[in-house]
C-alpha cells in the first residue's frame, strides 16, 4: 500500500466510525492534497496562530509596542495548558511576553489577555480582510467550556503557513517574528512524532506549528471532541505545509488519543510523499 492509499484508507476508517476528517497540504506553494478543506471544524487552541496575527499586526502599525502591562484578573482564569494560572490575580504580564506564552506554552490566560486587550472584533475584522473566510474567533478560552472558541477550514489554516513560509504574511521581519515563536511551539507530537520512526527520518529537521485538542469525554456529559494541528515541515530537501483536523463525534468508538494516532500516521505518509516528490526513489520507499 503506498502513502497515499494508506492516507485514504484511515479516511475511510474515520468516516465509518463517526469521524470528520479535513486536511490540506501544499508542496511548493501549491495545492498537493485535500479533503473537506474548505469545511469548518472547531479549533481548539490552534485559532491562537491567528490571534498572534492580530498582535503582530497592531504592532506593526504601532499601536502597541509589545513592553504594555495586561493585568491577570479573576475573569481571564482558566485552567488548563500555562503558566500564568500559578500566579496571582493582579500579576502583570507584557503583552510580548503573553504572545509568547500562548504561541510556545499554549497559555490560555495569555490568549485571553490578548484577546481584550486587541479586540474581538479586530481579531475578526483582520481574518476577514486577508482573506481567511472560514476563521473566526467566537470567544475566549474559560474553563470548563473550552468548546467552540474558535472554527477555521484546513483551507484557511494551511493558507496562513503558507504566506508564513514566503514571509507574506503582513511583512518579513512579521513573517520572521511568528516562524520564530512558532519553532518554539513545546506541542508538535502530532505532525513529527511518527516521522521520526521512519528510515528516513533523519531528512527531518523541525516543524513551525500549532495544534489544538479538546477532549469531549473529559465532562459529566460526553460531547463531541476536537483535535487540529498544521504548521510548516523542515526537511533536508525544503519544506511544505500541512493541516488536519478532526471532528470526533461523542459516541465514536475510537478515543482522541486513538484518532491522534491516524493523524500522526497521515503526517508520516504526506512526509513521505514530499520527500519522494520531483522524481528518484527515497530511502523511506527502500
Amino acid at each position: 500500500m503506498n502513502s497515499l492509499d494508506r492516507v485514504e484508507k484511515i479516511i475511510d476508517t474515520a468516516e465509518e466510525s463517526s469521524i470528520r476528517l479535513g486536511m490540506r497540504i501544499d508542496f511548493n506553494g501549491n495545492r498537493f492534497y485535500g479533503y473537506r478543506e474548505d469545511e469548518e471544524f472547531d479549533t481548539a487552541c490552534g485559532i491562537k496562530i491567528f490571534i498572534l496575527l492580530e498582535y503582530v499586526k497592531q504592532v506593526s502599525v504601532g499601536r502597541f509596542s509589545g513592553k504594555e502591562l495586561l493585568t491577570y484578573t479573576e475573569d481571564n482564569f482558566s485552567t488548563g495548558a500555562g503558566a500564568i494560572k500559578y500566579l496571582p490575580f493582579g500579576s502583570l504580564i507584557s503583552m510580548e511576553d503573553a504572545a509568547e506564552l500562548m504561541t510556545t506554552k499554549s497559555d490560555h490566560i495569555a490568549a485571553n489577555l490578548l484577546i481584550d486587550a486587541l479586540g474581538m472584533e479586530a481579531i475578526n475584522k483582520t481574518l476577514q480582510r486577508l482573506g481567511f473566510t472560514k476563521t473566526k474567533l467566537h470567544r475566549k478560552f474559560l474553563i470548563p467550556k473550552l468548546k467552540n472558541i474558535g472554527s477555521s477550514s484546513p483551507k484557511d489554516y494551511t493558507k496562513f503557513f503558507s504566506l508564513l513560509n514566503k514571509d507574506h504574511l503582513l511583512s518579513p521581519d512579521a513573517s520572521k517574528y511568528m516562524k520564530s515563536l512558532l519553532l518554539k511551539q513545546k506541542y508538535k507530537d502530532i505532525l513529527s512524532e511518527k516521522i521520526l520512526t521512519l528510515p528516513c527520518a533523519s531528512s527531518f529537521v523541525d516543524v513551525m506549528s500549532k495544534s489544538g485538542f479538546a477532549d469531549g469525554k473529559i465532562y459529566n456529559e460526553f460531547t463531541d471532541s476536537y483535535i487540529v494541528d498544521g504548521g510548516i515541515v523542515l526537511t533536508t530537501k525544503g519544506s511544505y505545509e500541512i493541516s488536519l483536523f478532526a471532528d470526533v463525534k461523542y459516541n465514536s468508538p475510537f478515543s482522541l488519543e486513538q484518532v491522534k494516532s491516524f493523524l500522526q500516521e497521515i503526517s508520516a505518509s504526506f512526509f513521505k510523499l514530499f520527500l519522494n516528490s520531483g522524481g528518484g526513489v527515497h530511502s523511506c520507499f527502500t
